[in-house]
């Protein structure tokens, strides 16, 4: 996608989901250097940062009560409670993606975080939410998740 040109009117929403220690991250790095044009979901945490994460760039590293506060606001499409730590991925990153004129996002979501049918549902209505918001139009084309 070149840099003069307009954003697509229209928002890939790729959700990639497994256990915790799969290979999403892996997966993701792979997605993101082949195809550019998508964005990352960077996703918000309680858990401490590991010697090699980047606040902001792997997650957003916040305490409970930060996190807490985006759950009352319904901040999160989908969040989870994974080994005793918080995960959640932001609705804002939709507002990100199209503000940076990326025609994707790229979620990276625990399996606990979308392990029913309801979950992922709920998860797509409100990424779906977002994606209108921002002022884009879903794709007819895209695939069922639940």
């Amino acid at each position: 996608m070149s840099a003069a040109a307009p954003p697509d009117p229209d928002l890939i929403l790729l959700i990639i989901s497994s256990p915790s220690g799969a290979g999403k991250t892996t997966l993701t790095r792979r997605v993101l250097q082949e195809f550019s044009e998508f964005r990352f979901s960077v996703s918000h945490t309680t858990r401490q940062p590991r010697a090699n994460e980047v606040d902001g760039q792997d997650y957003h590293f916040v305490d409970e009560n930060a996190f807490r506060a985006i759950t009352d606001d319904n901040g999160f499409a989908e969040w989870a409670e994974v080994h005793g730590n918080l995960y959640g991925t932001s609705v804002t990153e939709i507002e990100l993606a199209r503000a940076a004129g990326k025609s994707g996002v790229l979620f990276d979501v625990d399996y606990q975080g979308a392990s029913d049918q309801r979950k992922i549902s709920a998860c797509r209505r409100r990424l779906h939410s977002a994606a209108l918001d921002a002022r884009a139009s879903p794709s007819a084309g895209w695939p069922r998740l639940g």
